[in-house]
């Protein structure tokens, strides 16, 4: 009798282990196996973005894209990699973008992807607070990146073992059929749906929407320290110069096209960042990563900018509360419409936005980028004032309240 209840016992645990096992894959809820993708049952892959830092390097290896774009929400929310000339040249692409990425974790995924499969082009949106030493951080799930387990058989068992076998998967495949009443919210392609973004912008309103990013980057984005100090090295803090240049190593060593840019955030934001005293280190910035580009000497590498007092940088908040923005739905964040003229100029070799930085126009650039944001304080001069006003107490509450940070060490460009 005993050994007939035990034989029974693991009968219905070995039922029970594989139909939890077969409804995990089939729900998919990191869309990684597609077995069966349905409207009403899977579409809409709603618990995704709690787990996108493990999904996405699990979906680089199981598909092996040719073309990646990296960056932070911006590149995540608004790069459509089916869109324009690369994506006719590498139809297989993929947006690795992360809410809040830095370098190391950008590095870390690339190399990754490039020990998994053959990446011919890469697209990096880089961002001024991914420099900053403090934001460099360990990898969320280091035993899914090649780059940090490289036996592949341990790699994909604990890949596999994490997004099937696991609690919080099962979890997330319940969530994922109970919440399948609204829009989808991740493409195929690694991308995330804008259209809810935009509805909750207007639902909260564009001021208050750009305020809360605005805030967010005084506080604690750029820099967290107390006296407001930006470093590319603190003291114990990994140097993101250093990390920046092996990525730009990878792409010479890997043999894929390297495409950077300078995001179009709002004329709002560019404001707050001189308010906040970092405009200094904003243009160093940009000086710093043209001299380490050309040090490499790959003229597979280009550097775009963006950013500036431009025409859609400048677009006015909407009078009407049920009004929608075509460029942006925050200071920080553009629209797809934005992100797709940004395609046209790098890839299809479209005009009149953004440039290609080097170091023979760089101090003409910057120079220009001054007189037009003069030119837009002048016509804007209420809205200075009160960003200007807001970033400064800010400011304040950070001197009290913010991170005692360590000893900043030179860079060594």
């Amino acid at each position: 009798m005993h050994t007939r209840y035990l034989t029974l016992l693991l009968i219905l645990t070995a039922v029970l282990c594989t139909a939890v096992t077969a409804f995990t894959v089939l729900v998919d809820p990191l869309d990684i196996y597609r077995v069966v993708v349905r409207e009403g049952f899977n579409l809409s892959k709603t618990e995704y973005q709690k787990y996108a830092r493990l999904a996405k390097p699990v979906q680089i290896e199981f598909h092996q894209p040719e073309r990646l774009a990296f960056g932070s929400s911006r590149v995540d929310l608004a790069m459509p990699m089916e869109y324009g000339k690369a994506a006719k040249q590498f139809p297989n692409g993929f947006n690795a973008g992360l809410n809040s990425a830095n370098l190391q974790s950008i590095l870390e995924v690339l190399q990754h992807a490039s020990i998994t499969g053959e990446v011919k082009d890469v697209l990096i949106g880089v961002d001024f607070y991914m420099f900053n030493s403090l934001n460099q951080m360990a990898y969320t799930y280091p035993e899914a990146l090649a780059s940090l387990n490289p036996n592949p058989w341990q790699r994909r068992f604990k890949q596999v073992s994490t997004t099937v076998f696991s609690p919080g998967m099962l979890e997330a495949s319940l969530a994922t059929v109970r919440h399948q009443d609204g829009p989808p919210k991740r493409k195929p392609s690694g991308q995330a749906f804008m259209a809810p973004e935009i509805e909750k912008a207007r639902d909260d309103g564009y001021e208050n929407q750009f305020r809360r990013y605005e805030d967010g980057l005084v506080r604690h984005v750029w820099t967290a320290c107390r006296d407001n100090r930006f470093a590319y090295q603190f003291a114990g803090n990994p140097d993101s110069l250093a990390i920046f240049r092996d990525i730009l190593r990878l792409a010479k060593t890997e043999g894929f096209r390297l495409t950077l840019f300078i995001a179009p955030v709002h004329a709002r934001m560019l404001e707050v960042l001189d308010a906040s005293g970092l405009w200094h280190d904003y243009e160093q910035w940009k000086r710093d990563m043209v001299t380490m580009i050309e040090a490499e000497q790959n003229p597979s590498i280009t550097l775009w900018d963006f950013s500036g007092y431009h025409e859609y940088a400048a677009e006015p908040l909407p009078a009407d509360p049920a009004g929608t923005m075509r460029w942006y739905i925050d200071s920080s964040h553009y629209t797809e419409a934005l992100a797709e003229r940004m395609l046209d100029v790098m890839y299809d070799g479209a005009t009149g936005f953004g440039v290609p930085l080097d170091s023979h126009m760089i101090n003409d650039h910057l120079n220009g980028l001054r007189s037009a944001r003069d030119l837009y304080r002048a016509s804007h001069a209420e809205q200075f004032r009160g960003l200007q006003e807001r970033a400064q107490r800010l400011l304040a509450e950070k001197a009290r309240n913010g991170k005692h940070c360590p000893e900043s060490v030179p860079s060594d460009l």
